[in-house]
């Protein structure tokens, strides 16, 4: 209200354009606080293939003060690597970590502020095919992918043969009674 400047703590403040600046060296810093955000919270991947996920990170606040951005992992169970805001994290094996993203002040190289996301990578769910068998019948039947350690159905028999009654479904062509009923929840059949 009037003041073109005030000192605190023997620091000189002046009011640039309305906002209080503290002057250090040969440039202006605001004094309001900076803060580094991240799109999200927490991140679940998958080890293999496509295994990488980009977040974006930003800083929020405006500064006169020269600052960038990093990011640091706090184990090998992901690679982080920074594109300006994009920051593109890949699994590189089983577990948990937290990845840092700091916002760095260049005069200092100390952090400013920081935000952590915590990365969870679990391995590729590991299936199985089951290919039906006609055994003498007519008729396609699409083959079924099944996930170990997971219940799934079977596929309703479509298959045709005359004379015949289908009874069920066996691992043998050779069997002479069903081991699996018509659409029977298995789990772990290899």
């Amino acid at each position: 209200t009037g003041l073109s400047s005030l000192t605190i703590n023997g620091k000189q403040i002046k009011a640039v354009d309305n906002v209080y600046k503290l002057e250090v060296g040969n440039y202006l810093e605001k004094v309001e606080n900076l803060t580094v955000h991240c799109s999200k919270e927490s991140l679940n991947l998958v080890l293999g293939g496509t295994d990488n996920e980009t977040v974006k990170v930003w800083k929020e606040g405006n500064s006169s003060k020269k600052t960038r951005l990093t990011c640091s992992v706090s184990n090998n169970v992901v690679k982080c690597t920074l594109d300006g805001e994009n920051a593109k994290i890949t699994a590189q094996s089983v577990g948990t970590a937290n990845v840092t993203f700091s916002l760095i002040d260049d005069a200092t190289n100390k952090p400013i502020n920081n935000t952590v996301l915590k990365v969870t990578v679990t391995e590729k769910a590991k299936t199985y095919t089951v290919v039906y068998n006609a055994n003498g019948g007519n008729g396609t039947m699409s083959n079924s992918t099944h996930t170990y350690n997971v219940a799934k159905n079977l596929n309703a028999n479509t298959f045709t043969r005359n004379g015949y009654t289908f009874l069920g479904w066996s691992q043998s062509a050779t069997a002479t009674t069903a081991t699996y009923t018509d659409k029977q929840s298995v789990k772990n059949l290899t």
